[in-house]
Parts: structure tokens; C-alpha cells; sequence
């Protein structure tokens, strides 16, 4: 009987300290900034920048601010 009910001490706490898996932890948005800027580098405006996400295919485009200045 001894045997039994240490049996299933050891069995509950090899359970309660199992290791489990962890919950994803997925990305649902993220941002992306930069400055475009010639060979001299003085800021281009308006310029079209474009992104594609490489997981989803999903493409963005925006323009450049004055200062060259980009966020997606």
C-alpha cells in the first residue's frame, strides 16, 4: 500500500512539472521605416517605395515624405 501511494505522489508531481508546450506567440503587425537618399546623399521626395512580405506575398507601396523620410 506504501508502495502504491508513493507511486502516485511521484506520478502527480512528475505531471504537475512536465514540461508543456508554450502558446505561439504569432506577429499580427510590425512596422517599417527608412529614408531614401541619392549618391550624395541628399533626400529624394516622393519617391515610390514599394514592400512585399515575404510569408504572405501581400505587396505595399507608399511614397517618400519631402525629407525623404518613408513608413510602412
Amino acid at each position: 500500500m506504501k508502495r502504491f501511494v508513493w507511486s502516485i505522489g511521484v506520478l502527480a508531481a512528475v505531471a504537475a512539472f512536465a514540461p508543456r508546450p508554450l502558446a505561439a506567440q504569432g506577429t499580427t503587425s510590425a512596422a517599417l521605416a527608412g529614408r531614401v537618399t541619392d549618391d550624395a546623399g541628399t533626400a529624394v521626395p516622393a519617391a515610390t517605395v514599394s514592400l512585399t512580405g515575404a510569408s504572405t506575398g501581400v505587396h505595399y507601396i507608399t511614397r517618400s515624405a519631402n525629407d525623404g523620410r518613408y513608413v510602412f
